[in-house]
């Protein structure tokens, strides 16, 4: 009591609030958007957490924008959340706005503190992957793409911690990190600004997707992707239908289902720290669910409903040409609305990766309006390919070039070198009907390289200390033993 009592005197000080909106998707899923927000006057606030206040201390950075995503965002599911803008591709993404003049030292710096802070691998971005650009206020951005990175349990713990009220109470709360393992979708935002010398603010936001059927057996002890026997109803007009094996039947249209029976270890207990800490849960209502009551809230689902489509699909392929070192690579965007759509594309290519823009073109129903090349240097740099183009409406519209490959030096090869390169997403940003600007990221490239056979080293060692062995033994043979002679004993016949 005495610590919530110091936290709700606290709260007076700064600005800090949390909520979870819910909302159905086909197929009984459900999506979860957690925001949290947490606003201070002073840097020395005991609320603001003290790790994040260490890291702007030791960087000069006037806003950091980290991303740590896991799955793959289906488009039964309509328009990814949030416009798309606090979503990143596949693994982890950092950006950050530099003052005028800053050194890429500052950038690494602050990587490998961010990499420290969650728990990530964020300190393999150097600056073969990442780049930076000049804003027209003369501040200078920082994008740097790790797509091998995978979100875990480990992301998860220090994240929360960082919350106002961590895993104690609230919205963070009923976040489990052993549940991260059975969420379809998931995606970790973390936002830090500076403003002036005292106003900071954080905002963090955790996006996931819950396949409920699969989440609910797992809970009741059952392997995940099984059901008991007892719940699945067969057909019985099948004539293989036995006491093992049968035709499962479509579940039921409704299902009503508690938010206890999706967090069984939820306290629902409001955060002191947040002035706002409430449920939203999208019924067709729409009605506010405070936070003690939440517990009780009742969700129907409906496997057969319906989400609103994309205004914009697209589908980006890779393709290996029958040389070892040449490739194709083509970007389709499809319209699906009535008006024509102004697209940007940004993509980031490895050094070994060299895009050839005498093939760059498209074709279909699109123009390029503007094409701007930020050179690679080998080991150095990559390549950054910005295009903006017109997509007609309804229709489709190809990006396509082709790539020449580098070979590596024996020691740039990781471990799983035959598994092939993971090449980021790329990001596309365009205008909806609505004069909304969205977001929206492409699925990542696996680049497979020309491999050497890493097993030469080993058979030229066996190779070379057979041979050492045996020059060095007829050698050592020839200068050491020496031929025995025969000596006749005195007494005996000869």
């Amino acid at each position: 009591m005495l610590v919530f009592g110091t936290l709700a005197m606290l709260s007076l000080l700064v600005e800090a609030g949390e909520h979870l909106q819910i909302e159905r998707l086909p197929r009984n899923h459900l999506r979860f958007l957690a925001t949290f927000e947490t606003a201070v006057e002073q840097t020395d606030s005991a609320v603001f957490p003290y790790q994040v206040r260490q890291l702007l201390a030791r960087t000069i950075a006037d806003e950091v924008d980290v991303r740590l995503t896991r799955g793959r965002w289906r488009d039964a599911w309509g328009p990814l959340p949030r416009t798309g803008s606090a979503v990143g591709g596949t693994g982890a993404e950092v950006q950050a706005r530099f003052p005028p003049g800053s050194s890429r030292e500052a950038w690494i710096s602050l990587v490998n503190d961010l990499s420290s802070l969650l728990c990530a691998s964020m300190n393999y971005i150097d600056s073969t992957r990442s780049y930076n650009t000049t804003q027209s206020d003369g501040r200078v951005a920082f994008f740097g793409a790790l797509p091998t990175e995978s979100v875990c349990t480990e992301n998860l713990t220090p994240f929360l911690k960082l919350t106002p009220c961590r895993d104690q109470a609230g919205v963070g709360e009923l976040i489990k990190g052993h549940d991260l393992a059975g969420m379809d979708w998931i995606n970790l935002r973390l936002v830090v600004h500076r403003k002036g010398a005292e106003k900071l603010s954080l905002l963090q936001t955790i996006d996931f997707v819950v396949d409920v059927e699969r989440q609910m057996l797992t809970q009741r002890g059952g392997l995940p992707g099984s059901q008991r026997a007892e719940d699945v109803q067969c057909a019985p007009d099948k004539f293989y239908t036995t006491d093992v094996t049968c035709l499962p039947l479509d579940q039921p249209h409704e299902r009503r289902i508690v938010l206890t029976e999706l967090f069984p270890d939820g306290k629902f207990l409001r955060c002191p720290m947040s002035s706002k800490s409430d449920f939203e849960v999208l019924l067709p209502s729409g009605d506010w669910v405070p936070l003690q009551d939440a517990r009780n809230a009742t969700i129907t689902l409906n496997p057969e409903l319906s989400c609103d489509a994309n205004d914009l699909f697209v589908n980006r392929d890779l393709v290996i040409a029958r040389s070892a070192l040449h490739g194709h690579l083509s970007t389709t965007f499809t319209n699906a609305s009535p008006s024509s759509r102004q697209v940007r594309y940004v993509t980031m290519l490895p050094w070994f990766m060299r895009p050839q823009l005498q093939t760059f073109a498209v074709s279909g129903n699109g123009t390029i309006e503007s094409t701007r090349l930020i050179q690679g240097k080998q080991r150095n740099r990559p390549f950054v390919l910005d295009t903006s183009l017109t997509v007609a409406p309804g229709g489709e519209a190809r990006l396509t070039f082709d790539f020449e490959r580098t070979l590596l030096r024996f020691a740039e090869y990781p471990p799983d070198a035959n598994r092939g390169f993971d090449i980021p997403a790329a990001v596309v940003r365009y205008t909806d009907r609505n004069g909304d600007i969205k977001e929206l990221r492409t699925t990542g490239a696996l680049l497979p390289l020309p491999t050497p056979d890493f097993s030469m080293p080993y058979n030229v060692i066996i190779l070379t200390c057979t041979c050492i062995a045996l020059i060095f033994g007829s050698i050592f043979n020839l200068l050491i033993r020496f031929p025995a002679r025969h000596v006749a004993l005195p007494g005996r016949d000869s």
